[in-house]
């Protein structure tokens, strides 16, 4: 199990221009890994999965190799702003109440299920508290996710390595 994103795919260690050749767990390892991504992990993420594994076995994942249990829906799916969106009733500042899609949330494209299973002992996660979703579990984090504050589809999609 590679728990957090550095682990299942590189995260912040190998944002461009990955000067250290920092990579997931799984393109070392000759074995199958179960990605337990985020930034940090959620808690209940990992004791989740490794419940599971003791349990039943080896959970159903993504195609992204992680469990389809946590991370099998967009937190854009579940957002608590997410009317707002369907309105195209945006923010235009942070501290807003309305959909941050235009100040950089990239829900859309994040499988999570943040919006429902929260942080601090469930009572909160980041879109609670007014800033956007980075898309922290995204195996393109974070230059999938930069600039952070930039509309989704304005974002620079920078490659994993250069040359």
């Amino acid at each position: 199990m590679a728990l957090g994103t550095c682990a299942s795919f590189g995260g912040a260690s190998s944002a461009a221009p990955n000067l250290t050749g920092s990579m997931g767990v799984n393109k070392v390892l000759n074995r199958e890994v179960i990605n337990v991504s985020g930034c940090p992990v959620n808690p209940d993420w990992f004791v989740g999965t490794l419940a599971h594994l003791l349990m039943y076995g080896m959970p159903e994942l993504d195609p992204l190799g992680r469990p389809s249990l946590f991370y099998g829906n967009t937190i854009h799916r579940h957002c608590q702003r997410r009317s707002y969106f369907d309105k195209k009733d945006f923010a235009e500042k942070l501290g807003d109440i309305e959909c941050m899609f235009s100040l950089g949330c990239v829900g859309p494209k994040t499988g999570a299920d943040c919006p429902y299973r929260q942080w601090v002992n469930h009572v909160s996660w980041p879109v609670k508290v007014n800033t956007p979703c980075i898309g922290c579990t995204n195996q393109d984090f974070p230059d999938g996710s930069t600039p952070f504050f930039v509309p989704l589809p304005q974002k620079i999609k920078m490659p994993k390595q250069m040359g």
